[in-house]
């Protein structure tokens, strides 16, 4: 597992939980079985937004993204959930590349989405 995510509050996030893995088994009648696989949802998926950052703390999160490669785990600092009562835990991966918006010199906007990995 790499470092942890920069330590930035984010201005806006959007989290959506995961749900339980399940499979749906069809017969030719149209009735269905279904059969949970686990007791651990899987793929949530967290999204932040940052609106305004120094052009230095937009490189940090760009720089993190490029030590994960998308394929290191890694822990989320609380700054990213402050503000919120309960925490998702778990360790997170990047889904994509984050976009950036350069706003002006030396300012610019972030989006970055992560997807949750059981740990």
């Amino acid at each position: 597992m790499i470092a942890d995510f920069p330590s930035l509050a984010p201005s806006a996030r959007a989290w959506q939980p995961g749900t339980p893995p399940v499979g749906v088994f069809a017969g030719m009648s149209g009735y269905e079985t279904r059969m949970r696989y686990g007791s651990r949802a899987v793929g949530a998926t967290l999204s932040l937004t940052y609106a305004v950052l120094k052009e230095v703390d937009v490189w940090l999160v760009v720089n993190h993204h490029q030590l994960a490669g998308g394929t290191e785990a890694f822990a989320l600092p609380t700054a990213v959930f402050a503000g919120m009562s309960t925490a998702p835990g778990g360790v997170w991966r990047y889904a994509g590349a984050p976009t950036v918006t350069w706003l002006s010199p030396g300012l610019a906007s972030i989006q970055v989405d992560l997807t949750q990995v059981l740990d």
